[in-house]
């Protein structure tokens, strides 16, 4: 399954124009509608009125014991993000704990032509061991997209 999991507020994404949440949703609902397989958990709507960011670690703590509880804890989760983000998700609250619960899928983009780019970028911010290093190369797909 991908289930789509849109913020209130993400703190990586405190400035700019902002489309309100219930718009964001509908949008994403239908883009989604006839996609098999694809879900919106709105945990994060829900949650929060918007005056503090979400936080991915929260998120992937709260699915991870509803999983538990209803789906058993066979279900793996993968965390599906773009190379940017990569880029800096040291920088994420608690980045070592998201990628123990959920292991990154990277998507190539832009800057980060190949894997090799990628990595050698994440192991230039010193906060990854040559393992985690080696576990974020392995995760890299690519998307045939451009920029």
């Amino acid at each position: 399954w991908l289930l789509y999991v849109p913020a209130r507020q993400s703190p990586h994404k405190a400035t700019g124009p902002r489309i309100d949440s219930a718009h964001r949703l509908r949008m994403l609902e239908l883009a989604t509608e006839h996609l098999p397989r694809v879900g919106i958990w709105t945990d994060e709507l829900d949650r929060s009125d918007g005056s503090v960011p979400s936080y991915t670690i929260d998120t992937l703590r709260r699915l991870r014991h509803w999983l538990d509880a209803h789906a058993g804890e066979e279900v793996r989760l993968r965390l599906l993000l773009g190379a940017d983000q990569a880029r800096s998700f040291h920088t994420w609250r608690e980045p070592h704990e998201i990628v123990r619960i959920a292991r990154p899928l990277v998507m190539l983009r832009g800057h980060d032509a190949d894997a090799d780019t990628l990595v050698a970028h994440m192991a230039a911010a010193a906060s990854w061991s040559g393992d985690e290093l080696h576990r974020w190369r392995n995760g890299v797909v690519t998307t045939g997209l451009k920029g």
